[in-house]
């Protein structure tokens, strides 16, 4: 795992060509350098395809092969500041069923006097 809070490099074999592929995690974004050999990498621009653009900062990478296709999976861990309920526009499990709320939830509950 490649963890940071400004920048941290991670080495995998990407592409299954036998040479380590070079990640730089930013906390702006990602970026992806393959191995051309030789000791020389090219810079891939747009190489993370994200459906979405990430909102926050990136904070790390986990590289395995969890759908055991062949090729590595790359998980990006992103962290974004609370902002408010408008800035969701999916439903989370604490919506899904709001009268559990309080048990996945208990510090928010007030504080009760004696």
């Amino acid at each position: 795992m490649c963890s940071t809070i400004q920048a941290a490099p991670c080495s995998r074999d990407l592409n299954n060509d036998g040479r380590q592929e070079l990640i730089v995690v930013r906390t702006t974004a990602p970026l992806l350098f393959l191995n051309l050999g030789g000791a020389k990498f090219h810079l891939q621009p747009d190489a993370f395809g994200f459906a979405q653009p990430p909102q926050g900062t990136f904070t790390g990478a986990s590289l395995g092969e969890y759908d055991h296709d062949g090729w590595l999976d790359i998980y990006f861990c992103v962290y974004s500041f609370y902002q408010g309920l408008d800035q969701y526009r999916y439903p989370t499990p604490y919506f899904d069923r709001p009268e559990r709320t309080s048990q996945l939830l208990p510090a928010q509950q007030p504080r009760r006097h004696l």
